[in-house]
């Protein structure tokens, strides 16, 4: 199928980058101790919050029309969004450095790391724009290699007292090399830069994809919260530790998942919009995209299910025992939701961003009471969260169907 054939080399440069990430794991569960883990989460659930939505969501809409100058119009937009979602959050930081004057080192580099990030969100869109997939899955492949390759070094270069520096800084050279990567994909040089951003505001764009921002910036911004409100959550309710349990299950479990599915969402969008443009149906596409993704799931789901507490204390240690338990907890439910989300793009195509908004505050509003139902355990906490997930991703999905039916 078109799809999958358009998605390869994303699929494999995620699923390569994941493993060298997993492949890596044990050794970093030995060099760093739950409390640097604990940090690094806190640092990627802030900075993939503010990231995600720096470009007022705009940088989705780049894909949409069929004139390559609108959609270089929809980049310079989002550019100019993110420059100014940067100095925001730069001044915040100032705010908050002044009133606390012990702030942990590591999350001085949030506003680099939202700069950066959010670029690569528009340089990644353009690329897609091309059907450039290759040149994406070389750079993302990149970003994670060296990611990596800086958590191990840095533990040995560096000796700083600060818990998980060596980790968020990775994560910024991860993004770095990235950016630099695309703009040479892309021609693009410092001169180019700086005669786009010489250009207007362009308010007409911006109004013609007005619900990106109304609709689709709140409901990202609800969707990410919600991804990292467990960490918010254990840390304020439970302790530093089980922050970074949390974080290094998530790290195994949930963060490749996202990063996999993300690269083929962003292969399903185009695919999608330009069957919408044809005036073609998606429900056979839908359809064949999850049942596939369950099949070639199913194994090593039970293979984890299984046996997946007794792997992790052999591969990472005993001090990671809680990973393992969280792990075997909760992949049945996340690799559901992994299958059920990759089509989730088809709301945006069909322009349902109110729908996904409102489905977003009331996901949101679930887990609140949840939280305070069960605070007595974190086990069934964490897992009654994916479960209210998998419940209001199916309800999305149902409002997507009924839509395209309507149409047809």
């Amino acid at each position: 199928m078109n799809i999958l054939k358009s998605a390869s080399h994303l699929i494999l440069a995620s699923v390569g980058g994941q493993a060298l990430t997993l492949l890596i794991t044990p050794i970093l569960s030995r060099l760093y101790t739950p409390s640097d883990f604990a940090i690094w989460a806190i640092f990627i659930s802030i900075s993939s919050t503010i990231i995600v939505g720096s470009a007022f969501r705009y940088d989705i809409s780049i894909l949409l029309p069929a004139s390559i100058r609108e959609s270089i119009r929809i980049s310079i937009l989002s550019v100019k969004n993110i420059l100014f979602t940067t100095f925001l959050s730069f001044l915040i930081l100032v705010a908050v450095a002044f009133l606390k004057s012990n702030i942990n080192l590591s999350f001085t580099l949030l506003p680099l790391s939202i700069l950066i990030g959010g670029v690569n969100l528009v340089l990644t869109a353009n690329l897609n724009y091309k059907k450039e997939y290759k040149k994406i899955a070389i750079s993302k492949f990149m970003q994670t290699f060296f990611t990596v390759a800086c958590n191990l070094l840095l533990f040995f270069i560096l000796d700083f007292e600060t818990d998980g520096f060596e980790l968020v800084f990775s994560i910024l050279a991860g993004q770095l090399i990235c950016m630099l990567i695309q703009c040479n994909f892309l021609n693009i040089n410092f001169n180019r830069v700086i005669n786009l951003l010489y250009k207007k505001y362009p308010i007409k764009i911006a109004k013609r994809y007005y619900d990106f921002a109304v609709f689709s910036l709140p409901a990202s911004y609800l969707a990410n919260i919600m991804t990292w409100l467990p960490v918010f959550v254990l840390g304020i309710f439970f302790t530093n530790e089980l922050v970074g349990q949390y974080a290094l299950a998530n790290r195994i479990l949930i963060v490749p998942l996202a990063i996999i599915g993300g690269s083929l969402s962003q292969v399903l969008l185009k695919d999608f919009s330009e069957k919408i443009n044809n005036k073609e149906s998606l429900v056979k596409s839908i359809f064949f995209i999850w049942g596939v993704s369950f099949i070639l799931l199913a194994i090593p789901t039970s293979i984890v299910f299984i046996h997946g507490e007794y792997l992790i204390s052999i591969l990472l240690g005993d001090q990671w025992s809680v990973s393992g338990k969280l792990i075997t907890l909760l992949i049945i439910p996340t690799i559901f939701n992994f299958c059920l989300n990759l089509t989730s793009v088809s709301h945006a195509v069909f322009r349902l961003q109110h729908f996904s908004l409102i489905i977003s505050i009331l996901t949101l509003l679930v887990k609140i009471g949840v939280t305070f139902f069960f605070l007595d355990s974190y086990v069934f906490l964490l897992l009654t969260y994916v479960l209210v997930d998998t419940f209001f991703i199916i309800a999305l999905n149902v409002l997507v169907i009924f839509r395209m039916m309507k149409i047809l």
